[in-house]
Parts: C-alpha cells; sequence; structure tokens
C-alpha cells in the first residue's frame, strides 16, 4: 500500500534519517499509512478505479457510492442496462429494485496534506521507539528526568505502536471517512 508521506516529507520536518535507515523508516511509513486507512475507513489516496455492484431497493431513491472522494463515472449498468448517471456529492438518483455496477475513478491524485502530515507523526513515534528502545512498542512515556537519566514507561493493553488522539481519529474520519470499508478493487 502507498504511504501518504515520504522519508523525504520526515526529513522536512527535522526528523534525522539516515541512510542506512531509510529502507526501515520506508515500511513504517507503510505501516503507518495502513494504520491511518484503518482509521478513515476508506482508501482515500492513491487515486484509482474500481467496480462496484450495489442493490437498490424499491423506489426513486440516492444510491450512496461507498468510496471517497468520487472523481468519475466512467461506466454504469442498471439491470445489466448501460445508463449514464451523475454522481452528486458521492451519490447517484436510482430507480429500484435493480441492481447497479459502476465503474468508479475515486481518490486523490496527490495525498492531502494533513495526511500526510499525520502519516508523520505517526511514523515518527514509531522511529522514536525504534531508536530509543530498539523494539517496535514500548508503551507511553509517563516521566521523563535528565539528572541520573530515568525515562518511565506506561504499558496497557490499547497501547500500540501506532497512536493519535480520538479528536483527531473522529477530525479524519468526518474529512475522509466514506462511512463503510473498500474491501476491494479491480
Amino acid at each position: 500500500m502507498t504511504a501518504f508521506a515520504t522519508v523525504d516529507d520526515l526529513r522536512d520536518r527535522g526528523l534525522t534519517v539516515s541512510v542506512d535507515d531509510e529502507t526501515a523508516a520506508t515500511a513504517i511509513l507503510g505501516d503507518a499509512a495502513a494504520y491511518l486507512r484503518s482509521v478513515i475507513g476508506s482508501d482515500v489516496y492513491p487515486q484509482q478505479t474500481s467496480t462496484l455492484t450495489l442493490h437498490q431497493y424499491a423506489g426513486d431513491e440516492w444510491l450512496t457510492i461507498p468510496v471517497a472522494p468520487v472523481i468519475s463515472i466512467t461506466s454504469t449498468t442498471v439491470d445489466g442496462k448501460s445508463v449514464d448517471l451523475t454522481p452528486i456529492d458521492g451519490a447517484v438518483r436510482v430507480c429500484g429494485p435493480a441492481d447497479v455496477t459502476l465503474t468508479v475513478v475515486h481518490g486523490y491524485d496527490t495525498a492531502p496534506a494533513d495526511l500526510v502530515a499525520w502519516n508523520c507523526v505517526v511514523a515518527s513515534q514509531v522511529l522514536k521507539t525504534v531508536t530509543e528502545m530498539g523494539q517496535l512498542g514500548a508503551g507511553e512515556v509517563t516521566s521523563f528526568g535528565i539528572d541520573d537519566y530515568r525515562k518511565g514507561f506506561k504499558q496497557g493493553s490499547d497501547v500500540g505502536a501506532f497512536s493519535l488522539p480520538q479528536r483527531v481519529i473522529d477530525g479524519l474520519r468526518s474529512r475522509y471517512g466514506s462511512g463503510v470499508y473498500v474491501v476491494g478493487s479491480r
């Protein structure tokens, strides 16, 4: 899976990544991006084309396209017959009951700036832990002392290598989430 950020993005934010560490940093950026995608609930970058088959129940209703952002619909069939549908705010109007197959171009051409930034934040947390502790997860730092150097950690069952504050998670979900998970594309 493509990360939202690159090693150069980490460096632009003041993180020192040696040439020897670039492979690990790239892998951790990918893992952090996978975490962000799980938080968002959809794959918003890079842009891709997916073929989706959805069912519209009885009546003339709006059918939500479960990917975001919808850039265009390249083909549509309703009960096997080709039709033209124009998406409005990620939905199309269909008279059902009907099976609707859509080929949809969705996602961003370039990663949104806030996803690049959060990808760097999460990855830098992991890189710092690896540097200091020699492992991917060490819990949260609870205390730090300079004199006679000491550092205390809290290890809880809900603490992992990747973590974001709940307000950030809620914001990312509301901005980028499609409300459903995309489980595959063609």
